[in-house]
């Protein structure tokens, strides 16, 4: 079974598009994911921060679940893994990995600074 799961920050809004021709149009959401682990590198002594870039691809219904997520959400994503071959213009053939999105959840809406308080009068003195 290709099931996969991650827990991270999103790197920016969701890009929602449409893709094909009526009547076989659909909707997609792609957007990345930043996941970190932590490991102690005994040679020297200290914790590695190993950081990962996950393209995810969510269709359909399901980008219009996502398409409300912005910068710095933390995330949970279910889905698998999709690799797709691409012939660059050079002739070099270059492998792209993706995650298909199949639940996805919003765990923490990013940090929002105070709200600008509503112009007033001005103070009478």
């Amino acid at each position: 079974m290709n099931r996969v799961e991650l827990a991270g920050i999103l790197l920016a809004a969701p890009e929602i598009r449409d893709v094909g021709a009526p009547p076989y149009q659909s909707t997609i959401a792609e957007f990345t994911i930043i996941t970190s682990s932590v490991r102690f590198d005994r040679r020297t002594e200290t914790d590695v921060v190993d950081k990962s870039f996950i393209r995810c691809q969510a269709w359909e219904d399901l980008a219009g679940v996502v398409a409300g997520w912005e910068l710095g959400a933390f995330v949970h994503v279910v889905g698998e893994l999709t690799q797709q071959e691409i012939t660059t213009p050079a002739g070099k053939t270059d492998r792209k990995t993706r995650v298909r999105v199949m639940a996805p959840t919003l765990v923490r809406s990013p940090a929002r600074s105070r709200p600008v308080p509503e112009p007033t009068e001005a103070p009478a003195y």
